[in-house]
């Protein structure tokens, strides 16, 4: 990863504000079912390694596995390509997405 795409620093101070959360933490196509009559229709299959993490493992893993041909026919292992990774853009596009959807359906209004 080029320099200027890392992070300088971790900045600690807010992981407090998010809560644990159920996370799937094998999210990835194989294991995404849509719905044929509506695609916004969906269901997660495949909780093997499901847990109570910060809600950040998910995004990590979904974009991790951006980069990953689960279906690679060898033995034993995966076949990954870096440059199916999400480019950064992508990857705060997502990430807003998600954290918008969260703040909508989960955290408690303020009055």
């Amino acid at each position: 990863i080029p320099k200027q795409n890392k992070p300088s620093r971790f900045d600690p101070s807010y992981i407090n504000e998010f809560p644990n959360v159920l996370t799937h933490n094998d999210c990835h196509q194989n294991n995404i079912m849509m719905s044929t009559r509506n695609n916004l229709d969906f269901i997660l299959i495949d909780f093997e390694y499901a847990g109570w993490n910060p809600m950040a493992m998910d995004v990590a893993c979904y974009i991790n596995e951006t980069m990953n041909d689960n279906s690679y026919p060898g033995d034993n292992g995966i076949k990954w390509y870096l440059t199916n990774l999400m480019t950064l853009r992508e990857q705060e596009e997502f990430i807003k997405t998600y954290l918008k959807q969260y703040f909508l359906n989960y955290m408690p209004q303020k009055e």
